[in-house]
């Protein structure tokens, strides 16, 4: 949950003031669309405070369960990669470079903004929507935000289905940038070996000529 301090920046009211005001103008008896309404007739809240303020005061009254939305449970997961940016959108939008680390779910993509989001339909009709962010020119954060699924359980087995899609896509993209391996030439110790030996001095002591000390004749 967002910070006191910047819901009150923000609002005008810290989150206990925000629930509090909801109770005395009796919420707990209200839809979530017209807890809504009323933030944004009666407080002058603005859209997306008016749902923030509203999704926590149920969950804080016990009106919605946890990941649970006004339009059905939802999860996110999120990966940093060390790439750019452009690589790790590629990675989603090329459909075989997807392949190497999502499979072959059925799904359809119903919108791209390139190097910024995409959004798609999963099989079951629930949504998907990508959003990419660049934390540097070679580094770039990666978002999966899950919607209208069905349940908790639901929930959980996306979770653990998007942490490990997204670990394989990390090792994808990062095993991209890996450079070749550097071609080593073999030791040479052999051919040092023999030049040492033509350089060094010979131990053996030359041997005597047979004329040697037999005067010479002119």
């Amino acid at each position: 949950m967002t910070s006191d301090a910047a819901v009150k920046t923000k609002t005008g009211k810290t989150w206990r003031q925000w629930f509090s005001a909801l109770d005395k103008a009796g919420a707990k008896r209200l839809t979530h669309p017209k807890i809504a309404t009323l933030l944004a007739t009666e407080h002058g809240v603005g859209p997306w405070w008016s749902q923030m303020i509203t999704v926590a005061y149920e969950r804080a009254r016990g009106m919605r369960e946890k990941h649970e939305t006004a339009s059905g449970f939802q999860m996110s997961s999120t990966k940093t990669i060390a790439a750019p940016i452009g690589d790790a959108y590629r990675a989603w939008t090329d459909e075989a470079r997807r392949r190497a680390w999502l499979g072959r779910p059925k799904m359809t993509v119903r919108r791209e903004n390139a190097r910024k989001s995409v959004l798609i339909t999963w099989s079951d009709g629930t949504n998907v929507e990508l959003h990419f962010i660049a934390k540097g020119p070679a580094k770039t954060q990666v978002t999966v935000s899950h919607t209208k699924l069905g349940g908790a359980g639901a929930v959980a087995k996306m979770k653990t289905f998007w942490k490990a899609r997204l670990e394989r896509l990390k090792s994808t993209v990062i095993g991209d940038h890996r450079p070749p391996p550097t071609a080593v030439s073999p030791p040479r110790i052999a051919r040092a070996s023999r030049a040492r030996r033509s350089s060094a001095p010979s131990r053996h002591r030359p041997v005597p000529s047979a004329t040697a000390g037999r005067p010479r004749r002119d």
